[in-house]
């Protein structure tokens, strides 16, 4: 009679058996248990082949050194062996779990979802075998078939808050933000000491801008967790968001102290002492930041922009370089060649005031021979053509036209090595429609909005668009105003768009219709003495048609005003009027009431 072969004794034979041992299968097998207790699981994983040995491929032996391999790290004997158990007890739904687990750590994951429906048609209420189930799918990238193994699992159990925390997961994977975040306060109904949903919940508060109660989550994280760097950093956003920097620098400092090559942290944390106007300590977290992670083009950006805010235009320059800019199919950038007898195109890329900032470069490449068009947002286009160099301007909905060369406006400062003290400043470099300043030379000679000719003529805007990363900052609320009121001799123009009768705080003379666009506001300007204007594109647009200018500018200002100087190498017209502290208009407003009376008693 022949003998049975174990189709596993090959690889048993790899462990080491002890002959010395009791040959009782049983009694190896327990001390194979006690074994695992300590975790010695080689010693666990000896004790089991010799009861295998012995007793033969029973399953519960084979089950248990599938366990011991598997802590071991040995996943392919761990696999085998768990084969080899469930050969023995097919009817079993943890052997399949267990292999699944062993297949999905080894990246067989398809095996593993195999495995896993073939448990699930033994026990298809099993609510661990649909959570696993839903990582595995997961893993393999079938998120929506993931969320309904998921579901299914939360069905089976809710009571198991992980259930519910890897169903939001999922989820918030597949853009359902509304349902992840259901998810997530379903598992904390469950546990409310979880400190994994509890960040997860935050993120997605922040993510719809209830950042206080992202706060408290982060917070309640890390009671329960103090360790928890993720739940830190993320505390540190969301309080930086509120506009709490100092709290955010400790939340920052606590990160980098825990993990010191948290390169995110220290981007985040440059940007809070940008906030606080530390600049220099700012530009040396930058640097640390680009060194853990030289590939990251915004950190790159933000050394740029604390360098250019210094005045070190040229490595300033070289890192701003590095953001994402538009390109043009069938053109190539420019970078400095020859353009005679060619033709380049500029992209606006950035803000409104940013375009008409840099337009300004147009001149110097149509000095150098080329023909110069330009691609811009539609509400600029009339004031842009007007632009010194400048052949035509299109709308940037429509197809860009043929071009040999293209150029990002904000990449060509670079590209002329721009120093402080080569600026192009020439204004005016736009023009004011002459028909449209007759239009409005008789609009405000109407009666209702007549200005005695011994008035100042003072035009103000307020806030910039509220979709600005820093526009908390940069706009005032109208309430400020109240500052100016009572000047005698002045008369104040509303220069901010939809509102032509100025606002509560202080007394404007009507406009009698609604600004346009900036063509329309560019003509309205050329009546005025002077323009007052926060830091949006009215103060750029009044600039570059070199008109006077008072821009208020907060305590941490964009890197195109620097610092320390109450005037624009940019811009020869302006004069700038800056926060000595975070968030104080009222001080820079009382200089600019003095500075009216002061002007307007000249006059």
């Amino acid at each position: 009679m022949q003998t049975a072969v174990n189709p596993y004794e090959k690889s048993l034979r790899t462990i080491p058996v002890d002959a010395t041992d009791d040959s009782n299968a049983a009694a190896l097998h327990a001390l194979g248990l006690s074994a695992m207790k300590e975790e010695d699981f080689a010693l666990a994983a000896s004790k089991f082949a010799q009861a295998i040995h012995i007793a033969g491929p029973q399953s519960e032996y084979c089950q248990s050194l599938a366990k011991a391999l598997h802590a071991a790290g040995n996943l392919r004997q761990s696999a085998t062996c768990y084969e080899q158990a469930i050969a023995g007890n097919p009817n079993n739904i943890q052997l399949y779990l267990g292999l699944a687990r062993v297949l999905m750590q080894d990246g067989r994951i398809p095996a593993a979802v195999t495995v896993l429906k073939q448990a699930l048609e033994i026990a298809p209420d099993h609510a661990e075998g649909w959570a696993l189930l839903g990582g595995a799918l997961n893993l393999s990238g079938q998120d929506a078939l993931a969320a309904e193994a998921l579901q299914q699992a939360v069905y089976h159990n809710p009571g198991q808050a992980a259930f519910h925390f890897d169903l939001g997961l999922v989820l918030c994977r597949l853009g359902d933000l509304e349902g992840s975040e259901a998810a997530y306060r379903r598992a904390l109904q469950v546990n409310s000491k979880f400190p994994e949903a509890l960040n997860n919940l935050g993120n997605l508060l922040r993510r719809r801008d209830a950042t206080a109660e992202a706060v408290a989550c982060f917070r309640r994280a890390l009671r329960y967790r103090p360790s928890y760097t993720d739940a830190k950093y993320n505390l540190g956003l969301a309080l930086q968001s509120l506009d709490l920097l100092d709290d955010a620098e400790a939340c920052y400092q606590s990160v980098l102290k825990a993990a010191p090559e948290h390169h995110a942290a220290s981007n985040n944390y440059a940007n809070v002492l940008m906030g606080l106007g530390r600049i220099h300590e700012a530009l040396s977290r930058y640097e640390h930041a680009v060194r853990l992670a030289p590939a990251n083009r915004e950190y790159r950006v933000n050394a740029g922009m604390a360098q250019l805010l210094q005045g070190d235009f040229r490595e300033g320059w070289r890192n701003y370089g590095a953001r994402v800019v538009p390109s043009v199919s069938g053109a190539k950038l420019w970078t400095g060649q020859t353009l005679k007898e060619s033709s380049i195109l500029l992209l606006s890329e950035q803000g409104l005031g940013d375009t008409i900032q840099f337009i300004r470069y147009a001149r110097h490449l149509r000095y150098a021979g080329a023909s110069v068009r330009a691609l811009a947002p539609a509400p600029l286009v009339e004031i842009l053509r007007t632009a010194t160099g400048i052949e035509d301007v299109v709308p940037d909905n429509q197809a860009p036209p043929p071009c040999d060369w293209y150029a990002p406006l904000l990449h060509l400062p670079a590209m002329f090595r721009t120093r402080a003290e080569t600026i192009p400043a020439e204004v005016p470099y736009l023009e004011a429609d002459p028909e449209r300043v007759r239009d409005w030379s008789s609009l405000l000679a109407g009666s209702k909005t007549q200005v005695p000719d011994d008035f100042l003529r003072v035009g103000i805007a307020w806030r910039g668009g509220p979709d600005h990363w820093n526009d908390r900052n940069r706009s005032m609320k109208s309430s400020c105003l109240a500052a100016l009121a009572g000047l005698s001799a002045t008369a104040f123009i509303s220069l901010q768009k939809g509102f032509p009768d100025g606002c509560e705080s202080l007394a404007f003379t009507p406009l009698p219709r609604q600004l346009t666009d900036f063509a329309d506001t560019a003509a309205l300007m050329i009546h005025l003495d002077l323009i007052i204007s926060v830091d949006t594109s009215v103060a750029h647009l009044a600039g570059a048609l070199g008109l006077p200018t008072w821009v208020l500018l907060p305590f941490a200002p964009d890197w195109r005003w620097m610092l320390d100087r109450d005037d624009s190498p940019w811009y020869p017209t302006m004069r700038l009027f800056r926060q000595q502290r975070r968030g104080d208009w009222s001080a820079v407003l009382e200089r600019v009431r003095e500075a009216l009376k002061s002007l307007a008693e000249r006059r």
